[in-house]
Parts: structure tokens; C-alpha cells; sequence
């Protein structure tokens, strides 16, 4: 298996057992039972790994098009208000609050 499929199997979760076995020769360590690398599916400094990109980025264009109805409603009618909670991220993570700040000032520019 090269990189994470575009999709799990549906059965994925409910046959992986705490004793699975792993295949170390591999970087990264491959799933004995599924073949899937062992790696969190998360983007680690300078990731070029296609198929986890792939598998992120739908998430993410699924936000971005939220975002975009979400503000094209609020310029259609004129005005609205959007409240934004950031808990539990902390001061650290400075990627969370530059998005909250971006919504914000594309709401007021459409009126909100």
C-alpha cells in the first residue's frame, strides 16, 4: 500500500483487534491485517504524502464551502451576526485564532 487510500474500508474499525500484527520493515510500519501504514493522519513537518493530502484536503473543502454559503447568506441579506468559540485550543496554536480573525473580517465585509 502506497500512502493512505482515498477511502477505509467500511469494515476498517470493526476488524482491527488490539492484537493485530505489524509490519516494522516498512517506514512507515504497515498494518499486518490491512496493510495501511501506521502513522497518524495528520500532516508532520515538510509531508509530501499524496494519498494523506488527498485524504485531508476534503475535510478542508468541505469547511471552505461552508464558510462560503455561510457568508454569501449573510451578504445577501445585508447583515448577520457569527459567533466564534475557540475552546480548548489554547494561545499556542495560532492557526486557529488567524482563521477565526479571517471569518471575522470577511463576515464584516459582507455586512455582518
Amino acid at each position: 500500500v502506497d500512502g493512505w487510500p482515498d477511502e477505509l474500508p467500511p469494515d476498517i474499525e470493526s476488524s482491527h483487534e488490539f492484537n493485530c500484527s505489524f509490519d516494522w520493515s516498512h517506514a512507515p510500519p504497515l498494518c499486518g491485517q490491512c496493510g495501511l501504514p501506521l502513522r497518524p493522519c495528520v500532516l508532520m513537518f515538510a509531508d509530501e504524502d499524496a494519498a494523506l493530502l488527498r485524504l485531508l484536503r476534503k475535510p478542508a473543502d468541505d469547511y471552505q464551502r461552508w464558510e462560503d454559503a455561510m457568508e454569501a447568506d449573510i451578504a445577501a441579506a445585508g447583515s448577520g451576526r457569527v459567533v466564534i468559540l475557540e475552546i480548548g485550543v489554547g494561545r499556542r496554536i495560532q492557526v486557529v485564532r488567524e482563521e477565526c480573525e479571517a471569518v471575522t473580517r470577511d463576515v464584516a465585509a459582507k455586512g455582518g
